[in-house]
C-alpha cells in the first residue's frame, strides 16, 4: 500500500485540503472479529501454493524488477488465502467488495492500472484530483462477518515484506493510519474497522514502540512464515532467470 505523506493534500495550485487535520485518529476504533483472528492464524502458517496464475498476474504488470517481485508474490499469496477463506464462508468474508468508481463525499475508489489486485483511492472531486498523485492505495480490503442482520466488519489488508523495521515503523505512524483508514471510513459510514499488516518477520521488534502502539490501538500486525519467505525467495530467483523477468524490465 502507497501513500503520500502529508499532514494535507493538495488541490490545484498550491491550495490546500485539511482532511486528515479535520478527522481525529479517536474517532475509529480499530477491532477484531473471530472470523478475523482464524485469517490471521492461516497467515501465520501457511506456504507459499505457486499456480499459473500468479506467473500470468506478473506477466500482465505494467512494471516490475527484482527488487518489488518479493512483494508482488507476497501480495498474491496473502490475496489468495483471503479469496479461498471467502468461498470457505459462502460470502461471510469479502474480499475487495468495493465497486470500481465507488463514490463518497471525498473520494472515488478505482481499480490501480498497474496492478488490479489493488484498490487505488482518488480524490472525487475533479477541481482537487489532477490524476498525478492518489490518496492510498490498498492491497486489500476485507468485509467480515457480513450477514443478513449486520453489515460485517471492513478490514484494511496491507503487506509489508520489507525487513527494515524502519520502513514498517514509517507504515505505523499516527498520520498515515488515519490517511489509511479514512476512506473506508467515509465509505462504510462506520468508526470501527480492523486492519491488519502482514510483515516479514525480519521488520517485526518487540522493542518498537510503534509496533507496540499499533497493537495497543487494537491494529493486527500478522509475521508471515519464514518458510514462505523462502518459498518466496526461490520463486523471485527462478522467475529471475526465465524470459519472463528481462521482458518485464526492459
Amino acid at each position: 500500500m502507497k501513500a503520500e505523506r502529508c499532514d494535507s493534500l493538495p488541490i490545484g495550485k498550491g491550495k490546500k485540503v485539511k482532511l486528515l487535520k479535520s478527522f481525529r485518529r479517536d474517532e475509529v476504533t480499530l477491532t477484531s472479529h473471530p472470523l478475523l483472528d482464524k485469517i490471521c492464524g492461516t497467515i501465520r502458517s501457511s506456504r507459499l501454493e505457486w499456480t499459473e496464475t500468479y506467473r500470468e498476474h506478473i506477466a500482465s504488470l505494467q512494471k516490475i524488477d527484482r527488487s518489488t517481485l518479493p512483494g508482488t508474490i507476497a501480495e498474491m499469496h496473502v490475496l489468495d488465502l483471503l479469496i479461498k477463506a471467502e468461498i470457505r464462508t459462502n460470502g461471510v468474508i469479502g474480499v475487495n467488495p468495493i465497486p470500481t468508481d465507488a463514490t463518497t463525499q471525498s473520494f472515488v475508489f478505482r481499480r490501480d492500472n498497474k496492478d488490479v489486485n489493488h484498490i487505488r483511492v482518488d480524490y472525487s472531486d475533479p477541481a482537487i484530483d489532477d490524476g498525478s498523485m492518489s490518496f492510498v492505495e490498498y492491497d486489500g480490503v476485507m468485509i467480515v462477518g457480513k450477514t443478513e442482520n449486520t453489515d460485517g466488519l471492513p478490514v484494511i489488508v496491507e503487506i509489508k515484506n520489507t525487513k527494515n523495521p524502519q520502513e514498517l515503523g514509517f507504515a505505523l505512524t499516527e498520520e498515515r493510519v488515519k490517511q489509511v483508514i479514512l476512506p473506508l471510513r467515509e465509505y462504510y459510514k462506520t468508526d470501527k474497522l480492523g486492519y491488519i499488516i502482514v510483515a516479514n518477520p525480519a521488520s517485526l521488534s518487540s522493542r518498537s514502540q510503534k509496533q507496540s502502539s499499533f497493537v495497543h490501538d487494537g491494529g493486527i500486525l500478522v509475521p508471515m512464515p519464514r518458510a514462505t519467505i523462502r518459498d518466496i525467495d526461490e520463486k523471485t530467483n527462478q522467475l529471475c532467470t526465465e524470459t519472463i523477468m528481462p521482458l518485464l524490465t526492459a
